[in-house]
C-alpha cells in the first residue's frame, strides 16, 4: 500500500511538471515597453519603427508608450522605478541624461544612478527657424531686429531646460540679444501649430520641425549648427559660416534601462538595437529625412559621453542662471 501511494505521488508530480513545462513553452513572451517623452513627432515615429523591427527580429511584443511633460521627468521616472528585468526602456535626450540634475533642486529619481546607459542612438543639429512672415530674412537681420525689439519676440521650445531652450538662451547670450520671451511646449507638434498660427515667432530646433513648411514659405531656416550644412537643407548656411562657431548646440538621443538590469540583458538590448538602427535602409528612410545622424554607441561609450555632457551642462546652466524650482 505504501509502495502504491509513493508510485501515485511520483506519477502525479511528473504529470504536473510536464504540464508546467508545456505551459512555459507555450506561454507568450512578455511585452517590452519603450517609454519616451515626445508623442507625435520624429522621435515617436522612429521609436515605433525600431519597435516593429525588433519585434520581427525577436518575436516579442514591443509597445511604445509616449509620456510627455516636465522636461522628460514623467517618462524617465516611469522607467527608473520599473523592475530591472529588461522589459522597460527609456528613450530620451540630454535633458534627462545631463541637464535635469542641475535644473531641479529635487528629482523623483537619480538620472545618473537609477538609469543605466545602453546606447546613444543618434544625434541631431539645430536650426534657427522663424515663421514665414517674420521681418528678418537672414541671421544677421534676425540678430539686429531682436536686439531692437526686447520683450516682443516669442520663441518656442519643447520644455524648460530642454536642449532647444538652453540652446536658444545660449545663442541669445552669445550674440547679445535680450528680452526674448520663452514659450514652453510639451511636444513639437504644438509648437509647430502655434508658429504657423503666429503665436510664436522663432525656435531653435531640429530641421525636421520646419521641413514640411519651408518650401511653402510658411517657415524659414536662417542657419544650422554643426560643422557642415545639412544634406536635407543644403541652402541653409551654418552658424560657423556666418561667423558664429560658438553656436554649436546639438541634441543626443539615448536608450537606458533601470538600475539593476542584468549586464547580459543590457548587451542583448544593445546588440539588437544597434543592428536595427545601423541598417542602411533605416538610416536612409527614417534618420536622414529627420536630420538625425547615427551614433549607435555601446553602453560604456554612452556612459562616458553623458558624463562629459553633464559637466558641460552644469557649466552652461550655471552661466545662464536657469533654475526650474
Amino acid at each position: 500500500m505504501r509502495f502504491l501511494f509513493r508510485s501515485l505521488v511520483g506519477v502525479l508530480l511528473a504529470t504536473l511538471a510536464a504540464v508546467a513545462i508545456a505551459q512555459g513553452a507555450d506561454a507568450a513572451p512578455k511585452p517590452i515597453r519603450i517609454v519616451h517623452p515626445y508623442p507625435g513627432g520624429a522621435i515617436d515615429n522612429i521609436t515605433r519603427v525600431l519597435a516593429d523591427r525588433l519585434k520581427d527580429r525577436w518575436g516579442q511584443p514591443i509597445v511604445v508608450d509616449p509620456r510627455p511633460g516636465a522636461s522628460e521627468i514623467v517618462a524617465a521616472d516611469q522607467v527608473a522605478k520599473a523592475r530591472p528585468d529588461g522589459l522597460t526602456w527609456f528613450v530620451g535626450t540630454e535633458s534627462t541624461f545631463a541637464n535635469n540634475a542641475f535644473l531641479f533642486r529635487k528629482l523623483p529619481f537619480d538620472p545618473a544612478g537609477d538609469l543605466v546607459p545602453v546606447s546613444e542612438l543618434f544625434a541631431v543639429n539645430f536650426a534657427l527657424i522663424v515663421r514665414g512672415d517674420f521681418p528678418a530674412r537672414t541671421l544677421q537681420e534676425f540678430i539686429e531686429y531682436a536686439k531692437n525689439s526686447p520683450g516682443k519676440i516669442k520663441y518656442g521650445s519643447i520644455g524648460v531646460g530642454t536642449g532647444p531652450h538652453l540652446a536658444m538662451e545660449d545663442f541669445a547670450r552669445v550674440v547679445g540679444i535680450k528680452g526674448l520671451i520663452h514659450v514652453p511646449y510639451k511636444a513639437p507638434p504644438q509648437a509647430v501649430q502655434d508658429m504657423l498660427g503666429g503665436e510664436i515667432d522663432v525656435t531653435l530646433s531640429t530641421t525636421q520641425f520646419a521641413a514640411a513648411f519651408v518650401g511653402t514659405g510658411k517657415m524659414r531656416m536662417l542657419a544650422v549648427t554643426g560643422a557642415a550644412r545639412q544634406k536635407d537643407q543644403p541652402d541653409v548656411p551654418t552658424f560657423r559660416e556666418l561667423g558664429l562657431p560658438a553656436v554649436s548646440y546639438r541634441s543626443a538621443f539615448g536608450l537606458a534601462v533601470p538600475k539593476g538590469t542584468p549586464p547580459e540583458m543590457i548587451q542583448k538590448i544593445y546588440a539588437g538595437v544597434h543592428d536595427v538602427i545601423s541598417a542602411p535602409d533605416f538610416q536612409e528612410k527614417f534618420l536622414a529625412p529627420a536630420g538625425y545622424e547615427l551614433v549607435a554607441s555601446n553602453p560604456q561609450t554612452f556612459a562616458q559621453s553623458m558624463s562629459a555632457r553633464r559637466q558641460k551642462s552644469q557649466k552652461l546652466i550655471t552661466e545662464l542662471d536657469i533654475r526650474i524650482d
